[in-house]
């Protein structure tokens, strides 16, 4: 029953199961049909999406290809990030189309249908995409650039080589960016800014003040603003302006740069003019004290520095702006130079009158005096209450009130010098001294430093004295060496200082006088007691007396006298000492001794037996001469007084025959009268000798001998006041002869103070140290000169010829050149040789003397040495044909140099005028830039600048290239000389400008050698078009040109 059941629902669940499969079945196709039906309606709507989609890519192309940047003209930065902003845009529209094209491909391929072809969109899609990854470029590149925009100028334009280097980067990387309207701005934008790089040093403004940015920002039309707020975008923002002002700026930048050269040179001035002050000391005397201006070195120095700083300004071309306030200081300048020129010398006379003046000395010159004092006193009372320079020219009338001030103190001086010559004829000696010597013992008669510093000079023995207590007496005289001589009475030291000081020599000689009588009256010599001078003349009195009474007893006599004087002799030689003193007075006696001796062996070996016999006469004797007891000495016939001067302890020549031979001929000489063949005699030695002999009548009435322990100065009795006329007017030019004589080797001469510092110090060059030394040496001696500058203590314009020393004489600043009229080793100096000496040395005197720049002198002395008196008479005769023009002011100085052949000896020719030198060779010892032009450098000048040559001179330049270039063929036409004015000063070395076509050399006058033009690789660079060649102006045979293969 079960099974049956089963069965039957079995059978009825199988019936409804198929009974709902075709139910379904005919639902699915019901739905396939409906479905057909709708992918039917489908594709129809799709072929309509094609078509629209299809016109919105051809709309979307046609726009972004009518109006895709195509060529970007701007280059404002605002309107550039507009366009990238549109750019971007159309890539968001891009994006849309894109979208919608894919969409529908993605649908076709629902309905098997085949993908749409959308013609362009692809290019379109690429061409975009080219142009978004431009834009992102572009922006990488203008975000570097912003932010070095921003930086702020002052601390970035030290470094504008981070813009060049961006710059240079960007152009690099710009290879890889798309191409396209956005790449080609990108490059033009790159190299617009690789040319402004360059103009950016010339808007630096390193040197810039406030007026200079003004015309800055005016130019390139910056808004003003402060310097601080400035930005490198500033100047990005005004490219253009840049580029097309490059010209302004630049001239702008030279101008900013040239005027802080001046404005510094003006803001030193100015800066010296209020702080600048005068160094100084007091004086007193008399309980006044008046202050005076020392270091007047440095401060005409500082004013002459600042002068030719200013001058030199003028070159500039940007002068113009400070004009005034240079011209301003030109003119204060130039009126301290002149105030401190009359100033200085004031002071000196009036420190050197006012003592003589305070003790009432020219009772007739005390009122002209007393005003002088008042109104000196007075502006230097001015000075001290208020030190600062430029405070002084606020006096009225200054220059006028010196000048008349410094005209009264010359006449005072005048009466002064004629006052010291009345002292000098009261008181010989003072001619062994300068004026200035002599003023100071005038002014300080007491003072026994005063006294102890000058008493040498004029007693060539005495190194010193002794005073009683209370310095108001002399009471001794003492030697170098430490001998002490006790006067016989003391000289009491008062204001007449010829007076007590003619007493003092006076009280020497009868000091010496009384010592020698009372040592010959003394049984034995006192060897401590005694000075050497009255030892050895006590001794050689006592010898003579001895001698002469052996002499007529015979040979045992002499004998007696000769065992006596041994027995002496090795008395003194074994007497033991530690004084030194004492040693050098037993040394005299003993070469005394030595000497008698041998008197005494040749009156043996003659067996003299009288008085008359020609040994015994013919040596130096010494007697007392009977009444008063002085000492005579007899030499044959002659007869002298002694002089009993104070000879010290003078170390004695050992007595030779030669030395009796000399004693001889000198003192007959001088017993000789007038009249007795002297003369002609030394003139027929002359001739023996073949040499020319002239006689030189010179006598003690016309010329002034200056006779010193190491030399004998003469000169003639007008010369020193005619050298005093000739420098105190200041056109007047002229010669004066002097003589010197030497007679000791140069290592040996009492050189003085000033001669010693020319020679402790190196001059500029040349073989002539020494003969600069022994001119000033001379100067000093013969007319009291005193040093002032050494040669290369003395600047000068550069090229400038020089001048050796310069000195103050007569109270003038006067320069000193030397040279040699020695024509080595001939000694012949012919009229032509002598003429051209003067003519160059003349001439160049006049271009150092316009060149100076830390000195001003009257005018200069050219001092000439000479070895003969032939050579002297040349060179006056010779003087007398120089031009005036040339002869200028200036003074020569001829000198006849006797028994100094050492002022040669080693040195080379100084007359340089008359060396033919090669061209190139230098001037020895001097660099061009302190000797001056030289061929070498014209050459040198020719074959370095193109159409210009720089010359430091004047005429003497242009004769000099005329000759050096003559040697080649070559000639200028015209010369131009551009910064220098009337006097040829030059502010600075200008060019020769040469336009052209004014030079004109015939084609045959140009001949040079085969390989003498040598020009290296890539010395001449022509810039395109400067050579305009006509046709048919070049002929080169066949042939003349050879070039080897590679070098084209």
């Amino acid at each position: 029953m079960f099974v049956m059941a089963g069965s039957c629902m079995y059978v009825w669940a199988t019936s409804v199961g198929l009974r709902r499969w075709e139910e379904l079945e005919v639902s699915v196709d019901a739905f396939n049909d409906r479905l057909e039906d709708q992918m039917g309606h489908l594709r129809n709507s799709m072929e309509a999406r094609v078509g629209e989609v299809d016109l919105k890519v051809q709309k979307f192309a046609a726009r972004w290809t009518e109006l895709k940047p195509k060529k970007l003209d701007t280059s404002q930065p605002a309107e550039m990030a507009a366009l990238i902003d549109r750019i971007k845009e159309w890539q968001a529209e891009l994006k849309e189309v894109v979208e919608a094209s894919d969409d529908l491909a993605r649908d076709c391929s629902h309905f098997d249908l085949p993908p749409p072809n959308f013609a362009g969109l692809a290019d379109i899609k690429a061409d975009i995409e080219s142009y978004v990854a431009s834009c992102d470029f572009f922006e990488s590149f203008m975000g570097e650039l912003e932010a070095l925009a921003a930086e702020d100028w002052v601390s970035f334009r030290q470094r504008t080589y981070v813009f060049d280097d961006l710059i240079a980067s960007w152009r690099e990387r710009a290879a890889d960016c798309p191409p396209g309207a956005i790449a080609s701005h990108l490059v033009a934008e790159l190299d617009g800014y690789s040319q402004l790089g360059p103009l950016l040093k010339h808007v630096r403004g390193d040197a810039f003040q406030p007026e200079h940015w003004a015309s800055l920002f005016r130019t390139l039309g910056i808004p003003k603003v402060p310097l601080g707020d400035l930005r490198l975008s500033h100047f990005l923002g005004c490219t253009r302006a840049l580029l097309e002002n490059q010209a302004e700026l630049k001239e702008l930048n030279a101008r900013a740069t040239g005027e802080v050269a001046i404005r510094e040179a003006v803001q030193e001035v100015t800066a010296w003019a209020q702080d600048a002050r005068f160094s100084t000391t007091s004086y007193s005397n008399g309980g006044r004290s008046t202050a005076l201006i020392k270091d007047w070195k440095d401060l005409t120095t500082q004013v002459c520095d600042f002068q030719a700083l200013l001058g030199s300004l003028k070159a500039s071309h940007f002068f113009g702006t400070f004009a005034d306030t240079v011209t301003h200081y030109e003119a204060k300048l130039a009126l301290l130079d002149r105030v401190l020129s009359q100033l200085n010398p004031i002071q000196r006379k009036w420190v050197y009158l006012e003592p003589i003046f305070a003790r009432g000395a020219m009772p007739n010159e005390q009122p002209r005096f007393a005003r002088v004092d008042e109104e000196f006193t007075s502006i230097m009372q001015g000075v001290a209450d208020d030190p600062r320079v430029f405070s002084l020219l606020r006096v009225s009338n200054l220059p006028e009130t010196l000048s008349a001030i410094l005209d009264q103190l010359e006449r005072c001086q005048k009466a002064l010098s004629d006052f010291l010559e009345q002292k000098r004829q009261s008181f010989p000696r003072f001619y062994f001294i300068g004026d200035d010597d002599l003023l100071e013992i005038l002014g300080q008669a007491k003072n026994p430093a005063v006294i102890q510093s000058h008493l040498k000079k004029l007693f060539a023995g005495i190194f010193q004295v002794q005073f009683a207590p209370g310095d108001k007496a002399i009471t001794g005289m003492c030697s170098l060496e430490g001998e002490v001589v006790p006067l016989k009475q003391p000289v009491e030291v008062s204001e007449a200082v010829e007076g007590w000081l003619q007493q003092l020599a006076t009280g020497m000689k009868e000091t010496l006088v009384d010592s020698i009588l009372e040592t010959r009256r003394a049984p034995q010599l006192d060897l401590e007691g005694l000075a050497s001078q009255v030892l050895c003349i006590a001794e050689m009195v006592l010898f003579t007396q001895q001698a002469e009474e052996a002499i007529p007893r015979g040979r045992a006599a002499l004998e007696g006298l000769k065992k006596e004087l041994l027995s002496k002799l090795h008395g003194y030689t074994s007497h033991e000492t530690e004084v030194p003193l004492l040693g050098l007075k037993i040394q005299s006696l003993v070469l005394d001794l030595i000497h008698n001796v041998s008197v005494v062996d040749q009156l043996l070996s003659v067996q003299a037996g009288a008085l008359d016999a020609w040994t015994w006469r013919s040596q130096l004797r010494y007697y007392l001469r009977p009444g008063d007891g002085h000492v005579t000495m007899s030499m044959v016939s002659a007869t002298f007084d002694y002089s009993y001067e104070y000879q010290g302890n003078a170390p004695k020549l050992v007595h030779t025959p030669l030395t009796d031979k000399c004693y001889l001929t000198l003192t007959q000489a001088m017993h000789l009268g007038y009249g007795t063949g002297k003369t002609e005699s030394v003139k027929a030695l002359g001739h023996a000798f073949g040499r020319q002999a002239r006689k030189m009548q010179q006598t003690l009435f016309r010329h002034r001998f200056l006779v010193g322990e190491d030399m004998v100065l003469r000169v003639p009795l007008d010369g020193v006041s005619r050298l005093r006329v000739l420098l105190a007017h200041r056109e007047a030019a002229g010669l004066l002869h002097t003589q010197v004589e030497a007679f000791r080797p140069r290592y040996k001469l009492r050189w003085s103070v000033d001669a010693m510092r020319m020679l402790a110090v190196p001059n500029a060059g040349g073989s002539s140290l020494q003969s600069e030394a022994l001119s000033c040496e001379v100067l000093a001696r013969l007319f009291g000169s005193r040093l002032v500058m050494t040669e290369m203590e003395l600047d000068y314009f550069s090229g400038s010829k020089i001048t050796d020393y310069s000195v103050t004489l007569f109270e003038h600043a006067v320069g000193v050149s030397v040279t040699r009229a020695i024509n080595w080793p001939t000694f012949a100096l012919q009229p032509a040789d002598a003429y051209r000496l003067l003519f160059k040395k003349l001439r160049a005197i006049q271009i150092s003397s316009r060149n100076v720049l830390n000195m001003r002198w009257r005018k200069q002395v050219l001092h000439v040495w000479v070895r003969t008196y032939r050579d002297a008479q040349t060179l006056e005769e010779q003087y007398a044909a120089i031009p005036p023009e040339v002869r200028g002011n200036s003074v020569v100085l001829i000198t006849l140099a006797n028994g100094i052949d050492w002022i040669c000896d080693a040195f080379s020719i100084e007359m340089s005028a008359l060396e033919a030198r090669p061209p190139t060779a230098p001037e020895s010892g001097k660099e061009w830039d302190q000797r001056g032009l030289s061929p070498g450098r014209v050459l040198d000048l020719c074959a370095r600048q193109d159409g210009a040559i720089i010359l430091p001179g004047k005429e003497d330049y242009q004769i000099m290239v005329n000759n050096v270039l003559g040697q080649f063929n070559m000639r200028v036409l015209a010369f131009r000389y551009e910064g220098a004015d009337d006097s040829g000063v030059l502010g600075a070395p200008r060019e020769i400008n040469i336009p052209p076509g004014e030079i004109n050399i015939p084609p045959s006058e140009i001949n040079i050698p085969p390989g003498e033009i040598n020009i290296p690789p890539g010395e001449i660079n022509i810039p395109p078009g400067e050579i305009n060649i006509p046709p048919g102006e070049i002929n080169i045979p066949p042939g003349e040109i050879n070039i080897p293969p590679g070098e084209m």
